[in-house]
């Protein structure tokens, strides 16, 4: 289902959450001036446990013309971001222009870690330290 509303903006919901699995989108970002405008592919639960919910994120922040796109990848856990414990936000840019051809991006989520991929390339790799500091409740996938 794609849906418009004043939350969100745009964008899809899968029918059902998941524990782990690999989930990936193919994306092609629009070109020019998109400062302001945050494209997203990740994992949540905040429905289900709002103002307490995990989530993985990778997010494309937006830009003006001659500066390149930022890839932010994010991990949440109950709530929290809190970068001492847990892995908050890391930003990378690509080493292509991710406006000009479709490419794959991905999240790893398991029992033990969270990869991060573009085009099947490591980007993020982030582990399991304890129970507290990898999400394992059920989330489903998002994109906008």
């Amino acid at each position: 289902t794609i849906w418009l509303d004043s939350s969100s903006g745009s964008g899809f919901k899968s029918l059902h959450p998941y524990r782990s699995g690999y989930f990936g989108a193919a994306v092609k970002l629009q070109p020019g001036y998109t400062a302001g405008v945050i494209t997203s592919f990740y994992l949540s639960n905040n429905e289900e446990h709002p103002g307490n919910h995990d989530e993985i994120d990778i997010e494309f922040l937006g830009t003006i013309p001659g500066k390149p796109y930022t890839l932010q990848t994010n991990v949440y856990i109950r709530g929290s971001g809190d970068g001492n414990i847990i892995g908050r936000e890391k930003k990378f840019h690509l080493w292509f222009d991710p406006t000009q051809d479709f490419h794959n991006y991905a999240i790893v989520w398991n029992p033990t870690e969270i990869i991060f991929l573009v085009d099947d390339v490591p980007i993020r790799r982030y582990q399991r330290k304890s129970d507290a500091t990898l999400p394992l409740r059920p989330m489903w996938a998002y994109g906008s």
